[in-house]
């Protein structure tokens, strides 16, 4: 799979991380926010590219975007608001939600623990993905 970058990305509108779009053929490119937006506007379910869109922002990407976009099960959301942060994956409507989990160690114990959480939501065309931290054990 390769991918090719894009110069600059505009991402004033929301968090947007990263996103790609990959064609059939395994190609992915890098886009922006506003392309993003354009194309949730254009694509329908008998289109055969499928997009990527990572978010770094938990609370902005609950207040709307890309919730108000992108058809999501109600169920990730709701994933996104609990407090649990178990580790799982559940299996809602045609798509997987997976809650995965990593723990910043320090072997010397000089500073708290913490975990990180990795929220994915997975659908027919699209992967979308949000973390509360950057994880360790996916980069």
């Amino acid at each position: 799979m390769t991918t090719q970058a894009l110069p600059t990305r505009t991402a004033d509108r929301f968090p947007l991380d990263r996103g790609y779009v990959f064609s059939t053929e395994g190609v992915g490119r890098e886009i922006d926010a506003d392309t993003a937006v354009d194309w949730f506007k254009r694509h329908h379910d008998k289109d055969d590219e499928f997009i990527w869109l990572h978010f770094h922002d938990l609370p902005t990407l609950l207040e709307g975007w890309p919730l108000q976009h992108v058809q999501l099960p109600d169920a990730f959301a709701d994933t996104l608001r609990e407090a649990s942060r178990s580790t799982r994956i559940t299996h809602v409507n045609q798509n997987l939600i997976a809650v995965l989990n990593d723990v910043e160690y320090d072997f010397e114990r000089k500073e708290r623990l913490n975990v990180a959480t990795l929220w994915v939501n997975v659908g027919a065309r699209c992967l979308m993905s949000v973390r509360s931290l950057p994880l360790r054990s996916v980069s």
